[in-house]
């Protein structure tokens, strides 16, 4: 399997690691059976690496994966197997990343608008702007948003990959200023 690291940083920065092999799914294993069931491309190489430990029980590496990352609070791996077979691990603290619920309401905002600007959201919040720019901040630090556009007229849209986040309680008292 071939591995990439997209820019991973250590500050919650950067986009997923992605691994990916020739072949997409093994002849004979359908994707509702993915992770349940085992089925070896090569019975022999498997026997061998086995025996030699590189593969400590056959057919619980998915399993054992997605139990793994769920226990660690970590979004489940993503598989696709189209032509290829591949899997995306998504960076510690995306998806699990404490929001408040104004910032929740942004980045809902931003779901179905497609993109907003900082006036949009003065315009649904009773908050100052420097409250509404900490909040952007905040989500554009733990890679939920990005900001496009120029300095005068630029806006916000969602960060590759981000489809929804829960609220929680946020990390730091400075974020919990204003109106939740």
């Amino acid at each position: 399997m071939n591995w990439r690291k997209n820019n991973w940083k250590s500050n919650g920065g950067g986009k997923p690691i992605n691994g990916s092999a020739f072949g997409g799914l093994v002849k004979g294993l359908r994707i509702e059976d993915f992770g349940k069931r085992s089925i070896l491309r090569n019975p022999l190489i498997g026997e061998m690496l086995h025996r030699a430990g590189y593969i400590e029980k056959m057919g619980t590496g998915i399993s054992k994966m997605r139990n793994l990352m769920k226990n660690a609070g970590l979004m489940e791996p993503v598989f696709d197997f189209n032509g290829f077979f591949s899997v995306k691990f998504m960076r510690p603290g995306r998806g699990n990343v404490p929001v408040i619920s104004r910032q929740k309401f942004i980045f809902e905002l931003i779901g179905k608008k497609g993109k907003i600007t900082t006036k949009d959201v003065l315009s649904y919040l009773k908050v100052s702007e420097k409250t509404v720019k900490r909040d952007f901040a905040y989500l554009r630090k733990n890679g939920l948003v990005k900001r496009a556009g120029s300095d005068k007229k630029g806006y916000y849209v969602l960060a590759a990959g981000q489809q929804n986040i829960h609220a929680g309680k946020s990390p730091s008292r400075r974020q919990k200023g204003g109106a939740e």
